[in-house]
């Protein structure tokens, strides 16, 4: 009994795929101008293990949950990353804001 093949929607394909055209021409254009780890905070390999797993299977989910949860776990990690860099740029605004408010104060 080979249970119900869940495909993915071609739409949902055809959005990782151009997903995946932005994250290269971001590297592209990073290395272009010598920018930092070329590209590995964008899940460039996850993506396109993903992609590649999905086209060799017909877009059959079910042969791709290794790939999906390495893309997921990626994103995830990322996500993670950008908040803490995030806060702590806001941290730095406020620091910056309060010490201008507070200039007069502080004694030279």
């Amino acid at each position: 009994g080979g249970g119900a093949v869940v495909t993915m929607p071609r739409t949902r394909f055809n959005d990782l795929t151009k997903e995946y055209q932005k994250v290269v021409s971001k590297m592209t254009q990073r290395q272009k101008t010598g920018g930092a780890g070329g590209g590995a905070d964008v899940c460039e390999f996850e993506l396109k293990e993903l992609i590649n797993c999905l086209y060799s299977h017909d877009r059959n989910i079910a042969k791709c949950r290794p790939e999906q949860l390495s893309l997921f776990n990626c994103k995830s990690r990322m996500n993670a990353a950008q908040l803490q860099k995030n806060s702590r740029a806001q941290a730095r605004r406020i620091k910056t804001r309060l010490i201008a408010k507070f200039a007069r104060y502080i004694p030279k």
